[in-house]
């Protein structure tokens, strides 16, 4: 009598393996795939359709973008405008005058002071470059008699101005190149004023139809959100306007004290360099000072080297005067932004705007930094995070005394 051998637990045999694989879906090795198991699954040609569809559609908007980058910049500048003027047309229209009269009015005399710059700034170039023109003869003569003491030689200043207003003098090639670049000019300036007249017209319309266009948005939104939408519209309005009127109020103390200075100086058109030094130093962020700087040196380039000196001094003086005693106390009720970061997003913003960058950063960051002070939430600090400033305050007096002794 045969024993049947006993089976071991968990074994199966061939035919419990093939039907366990079928059932499982995977192809068993001894038989041809089926067709439901040779095609794919339905779900990746819709995987693929889609992920195709995406990747042309940002392709797409990273195009169209690019091509309108210049109309979107131009959007951003008049809306951070119309809402610097929004506060004082608000106003207006708070007394009884109509939102679009009030608007005209406040846009007309931004238009005035803005014209009365670019007119005084205009004179008083056309003036210095008059004034070169007609220096130059005695410009020629010092050089020729500076260069014949230093080296000995024998120049007449007839010939060191022929060699200058020769045909193949550097004046001349200058001439050659600004006048082959009349057309190029000429459509530079037709572009400049196309573009402000945009600026002008976008501006215009964001400041009467600013309300109008908030309630349009929050006809988009549940209850709720439309209060936070006219939250975070009232801060952008509230942190740009501050902003502007920040730059305002150190551009008007800057061309008094510029202004008055030159005059003691002794420079021709004070009161134009004045204006010039305070308005280019405030509203070109970074490098305003230096750039308004260079004008009022070269006026005084001609009177001689102690008001040339003077005028640097002056500038430089009341540079450090703004950054360290007006400016921390104007900003500390407007903007609240702390040095490093304004000189960071200054330079993040002309890397990615250029100038328009530069002029933004700030009041972009004022707005984003106001919308993370109202909706995030900010905890009390532990005593020993409390203690770091006793100890950092403690180390500086210490410092200085030392310094002192």
């Amino acid at each position: 009598m045969t024993t049947s051998r006993p089976r071991r637990r968990g074994a199966v045999g061939w035919a419990g393996r093939r039907l366990a694989g079928r059932r499982r879906g995977t192809p068993d090795p001894g038989v041809a795939p089926t067709a439901w198991q040779a095609s794919p699954p339905p779900w990746l040609a819709r995987a693929a359709l889609t992920v195709t569809v995406v990747v042309l559609g940002v392709l797409i908007a990273l195009d169209v973008l690019g091509r309108l980058r210049g109309l979107l910049i131009l959007v951003l500048v008049s809306f951070f405008i119309a809402c610097a003027m929004e506060p004082l047309v608000n106003r207006l229209a708070a007394r009884g005058w109509r939102r679009s009269r009030a608007t005209g009015l406040v846009f007309v005399g931004l238009l005035v002071v803005l014209a009365a710059f670019v007119t005084v700034m205009g004179r008083l170039l056309v003036g210095q470059v008059r004034s070169l023109v007609e220096a130059l003869p005695g410009f020629t003569q010092e050089a020729a008699r500076l260069v014949d003491e230093r080296f000995g030689t024998d120049l007449s200043s007839s010939e060191v101005a022929a060699r200058l207003a020769g045909p193949n003098s550097p004046l001349a090639s200058l001439g050659k190149q600004v006048a082959g670049n009349v057309v190029g000019v000429c459509a530079s300036v037709v572009g400049l004023a196309f573009q402000l007249l945009a600026v002008a017209m976008f501006t215009y319309y964001f400041a009467v139809d600013g309300p109008r266009l908030r309630q349009w948005l929050c006809t988009f939104l549940p209850p709720h959100r439309q209060r936070e939408l006219l939250r975070l519209a009232d801060i952008a309005i509230d942190r740009t306007a501050a902003y502007f009127n920040y730059r305002i109020v150190l551009a008007v103390l800057s061309t008094a004290v510029h202004t008055v200075a030159f005059m003691v100086i002794g420079l021709p058109n004070a009161l134009a360099l004045g204006l010039w030094v305070g308005v280019v130093s405030q509203f070109v962020p970074t490098v305003g000072t230096y750039i308004a700087g260079v004008l009022p040196v070269l006026v005084a380039l001609p009177d001689g080297l102690r008001p040339t000196v003077l005028v640097l001094v002056v500038i430089v003086v009341y540079q450090q005067i703004e950054n360290y005693v007006i400016s921390p106390r104007l900003s500390a009720r407007t903007m609240n932004i702390h040095p490093a970061v304004g000189f960071g997003v200054v330079i993040a913003g002309t890397a990615v705007l250029g100038p328009v960058g530069a002029l933004l950063a700030l009041p972009i960051t004022a707005i984003l930094q106001s919308f993370g002070g109202t909706f995030i939430h900010r905890h009390e600090l532990i005593a020993e995070a409390d203690e770091l400033d006793e100890h950092a305050r403690a180390g500086t007096t210490a410092a200085a005394a030392a310094a002192g002794s």
